[in-house]
Order: C-alpha cells, then sequence, then structure tokens
C-alpha cells in the first residue's frame, strides 16, 4: 500500500504500524503526525497506518 512520509511516497506491506515504520527512518527522538494527529509515543507501536496516509516525522533535538 502506499502512503506519503515527509512528502516522499512509500510503498509499505499491509499491517505496518506508526512504531514500525519509524524504527526504519529515525533514531528514536522523534514525534509523528499522521493525517494532522500528533500521536503519543506509546500510540505508535498501536497504530496501524492506511493506504494513502500521510505521516510527517519530526526529529527532535536536544542540545
Amino acid at each position: 500500500m502506499l502512503i506519503k512520509v515527509n512528502g516522499e511516497v512509500r510503498d509499505i506491506p499491509e499491517g505496518t504500524t506508526v512504531a514500525d515504520l519509524v524504527t526504519t527512518i529515525s533514531d528514536g527522538n522523534y514525534r509523528v503526525l499522521v493525517d494532522g494527529r500528533s500521536l503519543e509515543p506509546r500510540e505508535c507501536a498501536k497504530h496501524l497506518l492506511d493506504d494513502g496516509s500521510i505521516v510527517e516525522i519530526l526529529h527532535c533535538r536536544h542540545d
């Protein structure tokens, strides 16, 4: 199924959670928006992505 991640179209398997996706992209220091909704970190492992989902992964810096 196709989703958009930070403006880039990606093909992912059905059943992919936000946590599955983020572990392939981020070092763990992030916030996630899915279809305009901010997810708490505890929600990421349970939130299944849908065909056409729009995901924004915001990398956080701690200086």
